[in-house]
């Protein structure tokens, strides 16, 4: 005999029951001598299939067996309290449906116990603003059961940075093993169309003046290294594949993917670990050493924020000649591949300067930001550095600004830098910036999600957001002139 099912819908209280064919007909009474020996027959063969199921040991109709209602109820007051605190509700919500030692399998691997489940739960919460599940149906048989989940996020995950256009999310599965009404095993969605998550601003202590800033790709083969880098202002570190090893001279500040927010790293930790989702902000005038030490590719994005080369901040431990990390993020054209001693190839995705920040103090935002099918990154006036790279999909890019010239020969001959052009399209792996005073749109054209990942900066409460008018006139006027802002993007 098969064992039975349970199929419970989101938010209904029973269990889901056929309905009858429209085009049934319907039967006459029978006479009631044949009804009395349709109920006799009836608990005749039920009490046989029970004594026979009893025999054969099936699961099904073992005295005992789990509750399927029961067991329903657990699931649903899960994701009650997974939503609870995805809101920054209290992490021991879950106790209640969970077991203590609770073996969670992941995409990006498993995690035991029910303390670091909260946690990640925790972190999700705190770096993807308004996210939650939404449980769609769920089918229980035993010990067991299977859920369609639907995921939702916020649509403006960080001061003045709007998603706009309709969210597509696909359902998807998870899997539970229950034990004594509480979970013990869960098997998680697997999360390979991504999701947005942002890191706290991170202060930056910079300088007076002109700023530079590069976006690079780092490709280490196993065994490469780049070594001895001393940089002329900070270097974020972010890992997109394999694992890199990073030695520093000095402390930096560090934002892991299973935690919330920055920390300052210590001397203990070092050489340090960095895998994909985490991130390492190296202050300028550090030395720090990349590794790749594993049997198989790793690479990292890399972004150089520094002064122009002829004008290094007095307090600066560099020389005017071009340091190394500087030559290494403006060597050649953008999207020419350089390898350099130790084995590395960098290749310079996108390039900006901002000469209009006059401030000294800035913020640093990191935001990776799903776009499903048609969503756009709304435009808004940039205040400071934005670099964002496609990390999957196409994205087609606006910039624009009324005193800058759309030709690539107007481009600033001492530094490379070319005005804006017509909207760009942004293949996998392709990259763009924007500096004070461009207006800048990205919108996912293509079929499916797309991965951005976006790096900005600007002055405190103002990274990312559109600021006032009377500020851009302010920094327009003196000392600086946004009209001489220059693009240089791949």
């Amino acid at each position: 005999m098969a064992s039975e099912l349970t199929a419970v819908r989101a938010g209904a209280g029973g269990v889901a029951r056929p309905r009858p064919s429209a085009h049934a007909q319907p039967s006459l009474s029978p006479p009631r001598v044949a009804q009395t020996m349709a109920v006799v027959l009836s608990c005749v063969t039920a009490l046989a299939l029970l004594l026979l199921a009893l025999t054969l040991g099936n699961p099904g109709m073992v005295a005992g067996e789990p509750d399927t209602t029961a067991q329903s109820a657990v699931i649903h007051g899960f994701y009650d309290a997974v939503n609870g605190i995805l809101a920054g509700g209290d992490p021991a919500a879950i106790d209640r449906y969970v077991a203590p030692d609770v073996v969670v399998h992941g995409a990006d691997g498993d995690i035991d116990g029910r303390a670091a489940l909260a946690a990640r739960l925790r972190t999700f919460g705190a770096t993807s603003p308004g996210l939650s599940v939404h449980l769609v149906a769920l089918i229980v048989e035993g010990n067991r059961a299977a859920a369609t989940v639907e995921q939702s996020a916020s649509m403006q995950p960080a001061p003045g940075l709007r998603i706009e256009g309709p969210a597509f999310q696909p359902a998807e599965t998870e899997q539970f093993r229950l034990v004594g009404g509480q979970i013990a095993e869960y098997w998680q969605a697997p999360d390979d169309r991504g999701t947005t998550r942002v890191l706290p601003p991170a202060p930056l202590s910079l300088w007076l003046g002109a700023k530079q800033a590069g976006l690079a790709r780092f490709a280490f083969p196993p065994g490469a290294e780049v070594d001895d880098l001393l940089a002329p202002g900070p270097h974020l570190i972010l890992p997109e594949s394999g694992v890199l090893t990073v030695s520093l001279d000095g402390p930096a500040e560090i934002a892991r993917a299973d935690a919330v927010g920055w920390r300052p790293t210590t001397s203990a930790e070092s050489p340090l670990t960095l895998r994909p989702g985490d991130a390492l902000l190296v202050p300028a005038d550090v030395v720090h050493t990349i590794r790749n030490r594993t049997a198989a590719g790793a690479s990292m994005l890399g972004v150089l924020l520094s002064w122009r080369m002829t004008s290094p901040p007095q307090s600066s431990r560099m020389s005017p000649g071009p340091p190394t990390l500087f030559s290494m993020y403006n060597a050649g054209p953008i999207a020419e591949r350089n390898v350099w001693d130790g084995g590395a190839t960098i290749e310079a995705l996108a390039r900006s300067m901002d000469i209009c920040a006059a401030r000294q103090d800035s913020t640093l935002t990191v935001a990776w930001l799903r776009l499903d099918a048609g969503q756009s990154i709304a435009a808004r006036p940039t205040v400071g550095v934005e670099l964002l790279t496609a990390q999957s999909g196409t994205l087609l890019v606006g910039q624009s600004h009324p005193a800058l010239a759309t030709n690539r020969d107007s481009a600033d001959q001492a530094t490379g830098f070319a005005a804006p052009e017509e909207p760009a399209v942004l293949m996998t792996g392709d990259g763009v910036a924007f500096s004070t005073g461009l207006t800048g749109s990205v919108t996912n054209t293509g079929n499916a999600p797309a991965m951005a990942l976006l790096v900005a900066t600007g002055a405190p409460g103002e990274s990312m957001a559109s600021p006032p008018a009377a500020s851009l006139t302010a920094r327009a006027s003196a000392p600086c002139d946004p009209g001489t802002t220059m693009v240089d993007a791949k």
